[in-house]
Parts: C-alpha cells; structure tokens; sequence
C-alpha cells in the first residue's frame, strides 16, 4: 500500500514536469517591474560623448513642473583662466534671443501701443512702398519678405554708429522684398531686426531698456542683458570657441559687428535665468494666457498654409508630443531651449563650441524623461 502511494505520487511528479499546463500561471519575470536605468546616469553617459572636461562645454538644465530635475555644467567657460561652466555662466544666446522680441511686442500689444496688423511704414515710414503690405504679424511669422541682413550686407561698410539702426536704414534702402508679404515663409534675421525697431518707436525707449526693465528685472533674471556694446561684456560671460588643427580657437565677441545687433539675437542669458523666464512663460506672468498663446500657435500663409512658426517660436512634434522650440547659432555659441507644455517639460542647452549640436543634446535627453514606464 505504502509503496504504490509512492509509486503514484512519483508518476505525478514526472507528469507535472513534463506538462508545462501544470506549471504556476505566473513567473518571477512577469512579477518583477521593469527598472529603467537613471535618466541622471544616462545623461552623464551622453555628455562625455560631446565635452571634454578641459576643453569647451555646455551648461544644461531640465525643468519639469518648473522643478529642476537636472543641471550641470561641462567644460571650460575660458580656455585661458581655466574657468569652469557653471549654471551662471552666461552664453550669447543668438537667435533665441527672438523669442523675448516677439515678448515685447505681445506686451506692447495689450497696451494698446501697437497693432498685430500694422503696417511697417507706421514705424518706418522711410521703407518703400511695398512695407504698406509687410505687416508686425508677417515679421513675427518671418513671411514679411525682406532680404537677410546677414547674407546681403557688410557690417564693415554700415558706419560705426549704433549697428542694429544702421541694419534698419540700409534695409529701408531695399527697392524690392524678395517676395510679396504673407506668400511664403523664409526665415529672417531682419524682420526681427525691424520688430525691435518697433519696439522702440512704440515703447519710447530703447531696445536693451525695454527688456532690462519689462522683463529681466521683474523675472529676477539678473544675469540677462542685451548686449551691443563690446565693452559692456559681463566677467561671467563665457568664451566661444571654433574648433581648428585638433584645437580651439578663440572668437573674440564683437569682432564681427553683426554679433552686435539686437532683436534678432543680442541677449546674454544663463540657464538659471532661462528657468525664470520658463516659469513665467507657464504662468503667464507677463501677458495674458490668450495672448501668450499667439506665440505657440502656427502662422499661416495668404494661401491658408500652415506654417510651423509662431512668435518668435517653432512649433513641431517629437516623439508624437508637442514641442515648442527654438535653436540658436553663431561664432560658436550654440544654444536651445525645447519646451513640451503638455508634458510640463523644458530642457536648456547653452553651450560654447561651433560643432556643439545644442539641439540633437536636448532632443536625446528630453526622450530620457519623455520614455513611458
């Protein structure tokens, strides 16, 4: 009796193993949550790919919720003095500088000061006829037609008077536009060249005025100007470097004049300022939800064309979500804010080397947090 019970209870055990139908309906590895690897880890990965501790570098900042998750400093500010890039070192920002020219213009625009659809001869009644036709909102959308300052003037032949008034009168001079308003989108320095002209005219002061105390003061931004004097560069301004011969060379700011004219770039930020300015994007603090949302939103053309620019903004998609952006370039500083706002996520690249790609950095460490769980 006993030893056929055993007999049985052996058969059974045989069975069982050779039937995966009897096996347990769950396993250690269905039960066991996937653990992705630190997002901070993986960043520090990626940036030893770009920077290299003793040369040039890049300032970065992730902001979520307008919490900072990550931020770091890499590289040399200064080749010569050894200065490290920190969150406070300031970059010439470049054409993200855009971005707070269409600001001022918004503002200037709840109160009252100027309209969306007037015309550029308003404010520069010197410009040909054809300005009638080139309205605010055309150079904010860069669909206006005026010819790129930087592919067809001289900065040496402009005079040495204030460089971005001497842009404005040599751009007033322009017998044609290179295509009818509203018929095309062709990005153009000029046009936000003349905005900030505008902004002038308008406001009654000066361009670096208005931002220093409508915006940049008021945000606590107290390492943000607007720079066209050479000899009003910050100690904590960075160095911007070429690279050239397996080494670096050094772009002394303000040698090309162009890098001295504002409202297409001009401002000096650093990435705890661009903080401030994000967190008041997403409250809206400086004009008006409704308002605010013009920037964000694609302009379109005469035809009804969609258009992936808003003010001073570009609008596009990356990895299926919404992402409103912008990338800077010039003599070697390369610089990008991308902000997802409906993922509450903004990644700030600022950095001081010509082959520095700012941009593919920030899309590669935003797809870090933009991975699901």
């Amino acid at each position: 009796m006993k030893s056929g019970f055993l007999m049985c209870l052996l058969c059974l055990m045989v069975a069982c193993a050779a039937s995966p139908a009897t096996l347990p309906a769950f396993s250690s590895k269905q039960t066991t949550p996937k653990v992705r690897p630190d997002p901070t880890a993986r960043m520090e990965a990626l940036l030893k790919q770009y920077i290299s501790a003793q040369g040039p570098g890049a300032a970065m900042l992730v902001l979520k919720n307008g919490q900072q998750l990550y931020g770091t400093g890499r590289g040399r500010a200064n080749l010569k003095t050894g200065a490290p890039i920190g969150l406070d070192t300031a970059f010439y920002l470049a054409s993200v500088s855009k971005q707070f020219t269409a600001m001022a213009i918004m503002m200037l625009a709840e109160e009252g000061k100027l309209g969306y659809r007037d015309p550029l001869t308003r404010y520069f009644p010197q410009f040909p006829a054809y300005a009638k036709k080139i309205t605010i909102e055309h150079l904010l959308h860069h669909t206006g037609g005026l010819s790129d300052y930087i592919e067809n003037f001289d900065p040496d032949a402009l005079g040495d008077g204030p460089i971005t008034r001497a842009v404005i009168d040599q751009l007033a001079l322009q017998p044609e536009p290179d295509f009818p308003a509203g018929s095309r989108y062709e990005y153009s320095n000029s046009g936000y060249v003349v905005l900030a002209g505008i902004v002038e005219v308008a406001s009654g002061q000066t361009y670096p005025e208005f931002l220093q105390k409508r915006i940049f003061n008021p945000l606590g931004m107290s390492r943000t100007s607007v720079i066209d004097d050479r000899a009003l560069l910050p100690p904590f301004l960075a160095h911007a470097y070429k690279a050239k011969n397996g080494g670096y060379q050094d772009v002394n700011f303000g040698d090309d004049r162009f890098e001295l004219v504002y409202g297409d770039g001009g401002v000096l930020s650093t990435v705890a300022d661009l903080a401030r300015w994000d967190a008041a994007l997403d409250s809206a603090q400086l004009v008006s939800p409704t308002t605010l949302e013009r920037a964000f939103t694609s302009g379109t053309l005469n035809s009804g064309k969609s258009i992936d620019y808003g003010y001073g903004w570009e609008i596009t998609r990356f990895k299926g979500v919404r992402l409103i952006e912008h990338e800077g370039y010039w003599n070697g500083w390369n610089t990008t804010i991308s902000r997802f706002p409906d993922q509450k996520l903004t990644v700030v690249v600022l950095a001081n080397l010509d082959d520095f790609p700012a941009g593919e950095v920030a899309h590669r460490v935003a797809a870090l947090y933009l991975e699901k769980n």
